[in-house]
Parts: C-alpha cells; sequence; structure tokens
C-alpha cells in the first residue's frame, strides 16, 4: 500500500481488514481488504465481482511454500 494513505479501518472479517484509504497519486478514494495469505496460495492471478461476490483468482499448490522451499534440491 506504499501508493495508498490509510484513513482508517472500516471492518474485519474472516479473511481480513477492511481500510478506507486514499491514492495519494490519483487522490481518489478507496476500500483495500488486507488478506493473509494461506499456506497454499501464494501468486495473485486475478479477480471479478459477480452476483454481489468478489472472487480471487490464485495459483493453488498441492504443498505449502515451506514444504516445497525444504524439499527443493539445490543445483550448483
Amino acid at each position: 500500500m506504499s501508493q495508498m494513505a490509510a484513513n482508517q479501518s472500516t471492518g474485519r472479517g474472516g479473511f481480513g481488514e477492511v481500510y478506507h484509504v486514499r491514492h495519494m497519486i490519483e487522490g481518489e478514494e478507496y476500500a483495500v481488504k488486507i488478506v493473509k495469505f494461506l499456506d497454499f496460495v501464494v501468486n495473485y492471478r486475478n479477480s471479478w465481482r459477480e452476483d454481489n461476490h468478489l472472487y480471487i483468482q490464485m495459483d493453488y499448490y498441492e504443498q505449502n511454500l515451506q514444504t516445497i522451499i525444504d524439499n527443493k534440491h539445490i543445483n550448483f
């Protein structure tokens, strides 16, 4: 949120917290939800709104990121 100035927290849910922010360059106000990534999700791909729901598409991995790092062979 380096380009956003957070005004205040406007709510909290099961997956994160929502802030009322102002974009410092555009001057526009937005709501930004900060969500902690789960162990098996490591990369954001896309999002869209449909039928009054927000859908967030992310990469999915069979193992959590720490397990992948721990089991990765180091090549020299």
